[in-house]
């Protein structure tokens, strides 16, 4: 982790399709902002529309894309982390969560678990894909 400017938020986004390179535009739009120091966490491997994606660590575009291997990929509701999530929380010490994720999802129930545990001040929003109504 290196030093942060002044009145910069870490954030840690969680996003089970992150691996999906048009899927990161978002993470692209939102590491624009000179305020933010962005870190998204991705399945190394992921089962989007039948097709396999696999996710590399590193620098992309203004933010850090960390990895972690799932049980499940594809099964976006079942799907959970082997590893990784513990350690995005270890290295980003977030200032906020953004869950990338459906409010019922194994995902989303670990990263609030871990969130308690090694952010326990930090914020989560949820970005949903769900209306159901």
């Amino acid at each position: 982790m290196t030093d942060r400017p002044a009145g910069t938020i870490r954030v840690l986004a969680i996003d089970h399709t992150a691996g999906v390179v048009p899927f990161r535009r978002k993470f692209q739009a939102l590491a624009a902002h000179a305020d933010l120091d962005l870190t998204v966490l991705a399945p190394e491997r992921w089962v989007e529309n039948y097709r396999e994606v696999r996710a590399v660590e590193g620098r992309e575009d203004g933010y850090r894309l960390l990895t972690g291997r799932v049980g499940w990929p594809g099964y976006e509701n079942r799907a959970f982390f082997l590893t990784g999530l513990d350690r995005a929380f270890r290295r980003t010490r977030p200032d906020l969560v953004h869950l990338w994720e459906e409010p019922f999802s194994f995902i989303t129930l670990q990263a609030m678990v871990c969130a308690r545990v090694r952010s326990p001040r930090a914020p989560i929003v949820f970005s949903t894909s769900d209306d159901r109504s």
